[in-house]
């Protein structure tokens, strides 16, 4: 019978040894013994768990969740999960690859011949599609999602990415173009997974803090068959951070006050929220409509709003329900009336001793028919997705923050109006 070596070191001496090693090295020194397996399991976990594949990444945590060593530790170190958004369509996207050379509202499947390279695209295309439907097929599985979310009692952040899942460079290239047509076209499985990712979380009992859909479409809040289901905000009722990236190509949410309610009572079903990200990707502005009333007990403190439209008395009104904001971003807005100059001056009369950071970016239009009529302007950020300062870039954005929080001359004139500045 073999026996277990005689261990003589200590588990912090271990530690350090295994801080040391690169990946061949651990993985050797894992099977040395149980004890050296034990003290390395940590070291191949990460607080981040991606699921790509339902087949494959799925499986792997309920593997990892029946090990008597590795489960634990998963169990304590795993924090975030990371879905990877199923709602596009891999036949379309076919369609796309193989008429990429002309512009097309639709693409229809043609016979072509290929060359070696789209053969090669191609081949991998059709596999990732084949996994695609796999996928969809084993991700109607809830219960089997429960389990695996059970298995990592301590998550408290979810993502849902649309990251590129080709490999090939004529692939890799098309999607970045074109990933958006093939989203359009599969709005319900988009849809479908959502729900069941915060149904599972729920049924799971994991007490969900941050949660980020980095693509949501808007058709998602229009149609009276996406409703949202009974109890599935309840999944969102502790959040403090939510951070939704919506494509709103067709300009739902600028003409429909369906859309803005429902996502204002998306919003609202989270009233612990202290940081909250609204970003469309549009052709119009968006109406602020969706922001629900605030209270004296708001707990923001961070804002950011991509493409809206700002009616100035209602937005401040908005901004002083919320004692805690110290934070403000407002990328390519417009207002529907006055002047830049005026509603930052109110801004700044109404919470520029409060703010810590404000960033005013992208496009800005002022009001038509005002003092502040023909006033267009294009200001580089001087923050970066996180608030951090990006040295050398956005130096009117920079001073305009100053205007508004320090009290400094305001740093804009009609020459400001021509380019990125």
């Amino acid at each position: 019978m073999a026996l277990e070596p005689v261990d003589i070191f200590p588990y912090e001496l271990k530690r350090l040894i295994y801080d040391a090693s690169d990946l061949s090295t651990l993985k050797a020194l894992r099977c040395v013994s149980k004890a050296w397996a034990s003290v390395g399991a940590d070291l191949l976990l990460l607080p981040t768990f991606s699921l790509r594949s339902y087949a494959h990444d799925l499986s792997r945590l309920l593997s990892i969740s029946r090990s008597a060593v590795v489960g634990p530790r998963a169990a304590h170190t795993v924090s975030t999960l990371i879905f990877q958004s199923n709602g596009w369509d891999p036949r379309y996207f076919r369609n796309i690859v193989c008429n990429r050379h002309e512009l097309r509202r639709e693409y229809e499947t043609l016979d072509f011949v290929p060359t070696e390279a789209e053969q090669q695209a191609l081949a991998e295309l059709d596999a990732v599609a084949a996994q695609h439907d796999l996928d969809e097929k084993l991700a109607r599985d809830e219960e089997r999602l429960v389990r695996a979310l059970q298995a990592v009692p301590n998550v408290h952040s979810i993502t849902i990415a649309c990251e590129n899942p080709f490999r090939h460079r004529l692939l890799r290239k098309v999607w970045d173009e074109y990933a958006l047509a093939a989203y359009h076209r599969s709005v319900h499985p988009q849809t479908e997974q959502l729900w069941r990712i915060l149904r599972a979380a729920r049924s799971a009992g994991l007490h969900i803090l941050h949660f980020r859909h980095q693509q949501l479409l808007s058709p998602f809040f229009l149609d009276d068959a996406l409703s949202l289901p009974p109890g599935a905000l309840g999944s969102l009722s502790r959040l403090h951070s939510l951070h939704l990236d919506i494509s709103d190509l067709a300009g739902v949410f600028s003409r429909s006050a369906q859309a803005r309610d429902r996502l204002r009572d998306l919003i609202a079903s989270a009233p612990l929220l202290t940081t909250l990200s609204i970003s469309f990707e549009s052709l119009d502005t968006v109406p602020l409509t969706f922001l629900p009333l605030g209270s004296s007990s708001s707990k923001l403190h961070t804002l950011t709003l991509s493409s809206p439209l700002i009616h100035p008395p209602t937005f401040l009104s908005y901004l002083s329900s919320h004692p805690f904001l110290t934070r403000l971003r407002l990328r390519s807005a417009s207002l529907t009336h006055g002047s830049w100059h005026a509603f930052l001056s109110d801004l700044r009369s109404l919470l520029g001793a409060q703010l810590q950071a404000f960033q005013l970016s992208g496009v800005l239009r002022g009001a038509e028919g005002t003092d502040g009529e023909g006033e267009t302007w294009m200001l580089w950020p001087f923050y970066d997705e996180e608030w951090r300062v990006m040295e050398g870039r956005g130096e009117k954005a920079s001073l305009i923050e100053r205007f508004v929080i320090k009290g400094e001359k305001w740093p804009m004139g009609l020459e400001h109006g021509v380019a990125y500045l």
